[in-house]
Parts: structure tokens; C-alpha cells; sequence
């Protein structure tokens, strides 16, 4: 068995092969067979088929070869040409390489430096990119086929230059930047701010800032339109404009909305360390009032459109602190490397003083623990806290309790009654405002005060002469009028009412209106009543407080007189003239009365001069 296995194992394999030369032959001898003649070629017979394959596979070679001369030279100007083979019926592609020769040439470029901005350029030469980078000076292989082509040099924030490449010859070439002139200005209009110090970038990159009166030359990218991001160093905010460039001569206006201004400040105890988490208030003119808290390193930031150098009042509740010559400089403003620098004093200079230099003055804390004591005065440096102080003089005797957070640290006391305080202040210092506790303790005096009118009148006075609030003077005079203590002053006080009322016309800022209301008041009742009174004034005094009351009642009538002209109602200015005339001649005629010896015609020279003078007005006018 086995050696039948072996022989099948050889023979199959031979006859396999007998089997497939036969095929071989049979398709040898179909093609021969089917053989296309054409005329003027010859028959393709095996010996031609053989030739064809061989041709072809020469023909691979050659186009291989030809390819790798192709991507090794970079050929330029190939000659394609298409024959036909006698031998085959196929094509053959031919390719023939035309070498031009291609010569150096050197550039210079001259690049103006721009801060903050590294400059690249590429130069364009028959539609394609030749160079791209950055050198000074470079050197390129041009065909001399491409001389009198033309090239380009193009780089960002500089203007393109067109050029020719030359044989032989350096080429020199300076970029002009692209500078434009732009002026910023507040469009809203609300600050009138200078934009100063506004950064202007475009994708990025710093190409500008402005002056002290919002001018700047800025670095364009490109002709035409460029997208604009303007801030301020140390500002969150951006804002984003386009400038369409096309003269380099004009000057360009772009309105911004208001940046906010900073400045930062650093606190510290007497011993210099941060005060942190410390509530900090700032406020000054325009309306300024900001808030906030420091950081642990004793530093606060405080921004607002309003910002501005000048002076400002810097307060620190928690240690009774108020700064009101703090200066913000130019420098401090809007720059992120400085910082106004303050102490804070933990205890406060406290002065304590009394009207009287004779006074026994002693500082307690709350507590009652006695902390110091003299005469007159006191000086101490205070704690936050609440203090009392108790002022004896005689038979005087004062206390006053205080806060150390009040401001400003002064406290005066006062021992003697306030009115006669206030008199002896007046006194001391003739032509000077009154200060403010005086006034403060006359109006705290109660109507069954033994000086109560004395002080209502004195109040009065300083309110009109001294600060011009007349309606205040009204309020005194009321008080006086409703203590009804004696009727021996309320003509009187009726006439300075009344006359305090129209005089506070002209400081109101109320409607006209409301100010001939004011006027008819001060006319219908207090006038009227001040003269339903004179009957019950001493003799030498009802004459003149009378002539008084008559020049007031005219010139009340001229006034609104003049509000119904104004308003057109010419039948009821016709009335408050012709009442007013009647007034005004009747102070005439009783001035004129009195004998030159009477002191009475002194007194009331000023008012007759002035009576005379709105009469002869009032006689000019037409109705």
C-alpha cells in the first residue's frame, strides 16, 4: 500500500503538467489565429506578441527614469510628444526636459521697528510665495524667463511695494508703516472726559496710546478697514471699533463710551501695619461717594467714571477716621504701579474746649473712670468709644456726653446760658459767622426761658444777615408770635415776618406760583395783623413801626404787581399798582410831614429814598 500511495504522490504532479502544456499550445495557436491584419502593419504573430511586451516594459523604465529626473530637477518647460510604435498597436508618451537657467539675486529690506510687534513678510513673484520670514537680507535663484515679471513685498502694519527682480543687481526695499492719526473723545458727552491713556491693540498686539488730550498715532494692519480694541491699563472693560484707513494726512475722530478711572490706595495702623478687612468710604465733588472693603494687605481699589485729580475726603467708620485733604494726583490716577499710601492712628486728637476759660472741665470714660482734667481746655488722644465730660463754673453746671466716632473731633461746651454765650461769642469776635453748637443751643431754649424772645430775635438777625435763610427767620418770629408773652411785640414781629417772607421770594427756587402765594400770605395776614396791632406799641414807637408797616404794604403790592404782569393778567397788575402807588404816597406825605429835627426822619431816610424810587417806576409803566 504504501507504494502505491508514493506512485500516485509522483505522477499526479507529471500529468498535471503534460495537461497544461497542451492548453498552452491551444491558446497559441487561437491567437495566431485571430490575428487583426491592418494595412500597411504587419501581422502580429508570437514573435511580434513578444516584441510588444518587451517594448512596453522599456517603455516603464523610461518613463520612471523620466519621472525621478522630473522631481529631481524641478523641471520647467517639459515638451510632451505622442508617436506611434511600427512595431505595436499601442502609444508611447515621450518627455523631453528643457533646463533655464536661474540666477541669484539679493534683497535688502530696511524694516522700521515697532514696539511690540515682530515683523515677518513674504514676498510674492509670479503668483506663488517665494519667501516668507523675517531677514534683513536674503538671497534668491529667479528664472531668467520671470525678470520683467513683477513682485510684491507684503508685510502687516506696512504699506506693499511692488518691484522688479533684476540679473546681476541688489535690490534695496524700506517698509513705510501704516500710521494713522486718531483723536478719542467721550461720546456720551456726560464726563467731558480726556481719553488719556487708552491702549489700542489690534489682534493682539499694542499698536498705540494716547496723550494727555486723546490723541495717538496708531499702527494700522492694513489700508482700508481695521477692527480697533481700546482699554485702559488695569480697567476689565474693552471696547471694540472699526477705522476705515484711506488718507494717512486726516485726522480721525472716534467716540468712546466713559472709562472708569482707579486709584488704589494702601492703609496702615501708626505702627505700619495693613489695616485689612476695613470698611473704607471716599467721597468729593461730582457727586462721588464709593465704597469698599481692603485686602489683607491693607490695599483697596476704588474705580468710577467720575474719578478725577483733585482733593477728596477719605473716611474709616471703624476707627472714627476722616482724611478730607487727601490728594489724587494725575500720576496716582489710572497707573497700576502706584498707590497712595496712608497711616491710620488708632486713637483720635480730641480737643475740648469751654465758652468760659475759667470753666473746671474733667474727661470720664463710660465707666466713670476720670481720665484727665483741666481748665478751660482739653487735649487727648482718644479711642473709639463714648466719653463724658462735666463742666462746672460757679454755680453753672454742664454734662455732655460724646462718641469718640463723631466728627470732627472738637467738642465746645457751653456753661453759661447758650444766649448769653452766644453774646459774649459775638462779642470776642466781631464780623464772624456764629458757630454752629451756638445756634444749636439758643434753638434748643424753651418758650418759658427767661431769655426765649431775646433768643428767637438774636437767632433771627444772624439767619438774615449772616446766612440769608430767611425762611428760618420766619420760623423764629412765629416762635415768638405763638409764645404771645406780650402783645407789645407782635406789631413788631408781624412787620419782620412779613418782611422776612418777601425777601425769601427771592431766593426760592420754587414756581412763581408758589412765590405770590408767599407774597398775598406775608400781605393779608401778617401785614394786616401787624397793623391790627399797633395800638397796643408805645406812642413814640406806633409812628414809626406804622410808616414801616405802609412802605411794606407797598412794596409787597409792587411784587405781585409784577408776577400778574408776567403771567398777562394786566386787570390785576393794574390793581396791586394802583394799591401799591397808594401805599408808597402815603409814606411819602408822612415822611415829608415830620420835622427835620425828628429822629424818627433819620431813621427812615433809607426807606423813603427806596419808596421814592419804586414809585417813579411804577408811574412810568403802562398797563
Amino acid at each position: 500500500m504504501k507504494r502505491v500511495k508514493y506512485l500516485v504522490i509522483i505522477l499526479i504532479p507529471l500529468l498535471f503538467g503534460l495537461w497544461s502544456c497542451g492548453e498552452k499550445g491551444k491558446e497559441k495557436e487561437q491567437r495566431a489565429s485571430n490575428v487583426e491584419v491592418v494595412e500597411g502593419f504587419p501581422s502580429q504573430t508570437d514573435e511580434a506578441v513578444e516584441k510588444t511586451q518587451k517594448a512596453q516594459r522599456e517603455d516603464q523604465q523610461i518613463a520612471g527614469k523620466d519621472q525621478a529626473q522630473s522631481r529631481q530637477e524641478d523641471a520647467v518647460g517639459k515638451r510632451e510628444k505622442q508617436t506611434y510604435a511600427p512595431e505595436t498597436s499601442t502609444f508611447r508618451k515621450e518627455t523631453k526636459v528643457r533646463r533655464t537657467p536661474r540666477y541669484p539675486v539679493t534683497i535688502r529690506v530696511d524694516i522700521p521697528k515697532i514696539t511690540g510687534i515682530e515683523t515677518t513678510y513674504k514676498i510674492i513673484h509670479v503668483g506663488r510665495d517665494i519667501y516668507e520670514g523675517s531677514q534683513s537680507e536674503i538671497t534668491l535663484k529667479i528664472d531668467s524667463t520671470n525678470f520683467d515679471k513683477e513682485a510684491q513685498l507684503i508685510a502687516p502694519f506696512y504699506y506693499p511695494i511692488k518691484f522688479l527682480f533684476k540679473k546681476d543687481e541688489k535690490i534695496n526695499l524700506r517698509l513705510q508703516p501704516i500710521l494713522a492719526r486718531v483723536k478719542f473723545y467721550d461720546k456720551s458727552g456726560l464726563y467731558s472726559q480726556k481719553l488719556n491713556k487708552i491702549i489700542v491693540k489690534i489682534e493682539g498686539k499694542k499698536v498705540g496710546e494716547t496723550d494727555q488730550q486723546g490723541l495717538a498715532q496708531i499702527y494700522l494692519k492694513n489700508e482700508g478697514s481695521n477692527q480697533l480694541e481700546c482699554y485702559k491699563a488695569g480697567v476689565i472693560k474693552r471696547q471694540y471699533v472699526a477705522l476705515n484707513f484711506t488718507n494717512p494726512d486726516s485726522l480721525y475722530e472716534i467716540g468712546l463710551d466713559p472709562f472708569e478711572h482707579f486709584v488704589q490706595l494702601k492703609l496702615m495702623d501708626d505702627n505700619g501695619k495693613p489695616l485689612s478687612q476695613k470698611s473704607i468710604v471716599l467721597y468729593g465733588g461730582r457727586g462721588i461717594t464709593l465704597k469698599g472693603v481692603t485686602q489683607r494687605n491693607g490695599f483697596i481699589k476704588f474705580s468710577s467714571v467720575k474719578l478725577a485729580p483733585g482733593i477728596y475726603t477719605i473716611q474709616i467708620p471703624d476707627y472714627s477716621f476722616k482724611n478730607d485733604r487727601l490728594e489724587i494726583t494725575a500720576d496716582a490716577l489710572d497707573n497700576e504701579r502706584r498707590y497712595l499710601s496712608l497711616k491710620i492712628p488708632l486713637k483720635i486728637d480730641w480737643y475740648i474746649e469751654a465758652d468760659i476759660r475759667m470753666a473746671s472741665l474733667k474727661l470720664f470714660s463710660a465707666d466713670d473712670k476720670l481720665i484727665t482734667e483741666g481748665t478751660g481746655s482739653l487735649k487727648v488722644k482718644l479711642p473709639k468709644g463714648v466719653y463724658k465730660v462735666v463742666a462746672d463754673y460757679k454755680d453753672a453746671h454742664r454734662e455732655v456726653i460724646f462718641s469718640a466716632t463723631d466728627t470732627p473731633h472738637r467738642l465746645s461746651i457751653i456753661v453759661m446760658h447758650p444766649y448769653l454765650s452766644a453774646l459774649k461769642w459775638q462779642k470776642d469776635n466781631p464780623g464772624k459767622k456764629i458757630p454752629s453748637n451756638y445756634i444749636q443751643a439758643m434753638q434748643n431754649i424753651s418758650p418759658g426761658d427767661e431769655y426765649f424772645v431775646d433768643s428767637r430775635l438774636f437767632l433771627a438777625k444772624i439767619f438774615i444777615d449772616y446766612f440769608k435763610k430767611y425762611d428760618m427767620a420766619v420760623r423764629m418770629y412765629n416762635d415768638i408770635f405763638e409764645a404771645d408773652r406780650s402783645s407789645q411785640y407782635k406789631s413788631d414781629i408781624l412787620f419782620q415776618m412779613a418782611q422776612a417772607m418777601m425777601l425769601s421770594t427771592d431766593k426760592m427756587k420754587n414756581t412763581k406760583r408758589e412765590k405770590e402765594l408767599r407774597l398775598q400770605q406775608a400781605l393779608n395776614e401778617y401785614c394786616d395783623k401787624a397793623w391790627a396791632y399797633l395800638s397796643y406799641l408805645p406812642q413814640k414807637s406806633r409812628k414809626m413801626w406804622g410808616m414801616k408797616i405802609t412802605a411794606l404794604r407797598g412794596e409787597l403790592n409792587y411784587r405781585l404787581s409784577t408776577y400778574k404782569e408776567e403771567n398777562n393778567d394786566t386787570r390785576a397788575a393794574r390793581r396791586y399798582a394802583e394799591a401799591a402807588k397808594d401805599y408808597f404816597k402815603q409814606f411819602k406825605m408822612d415822611y415829608e410831614n415830620l420835622a427835620a429835627s425828628n429822629k424818627l426822619k433819620q431813621e427812615l431816610k433809607n426807606d423813603y429814598y427806596r419808596v421814592s424810587d419804586l414809585l417813579s417806576m411804577l408811574e412810568s409803566k403802562i398797563f
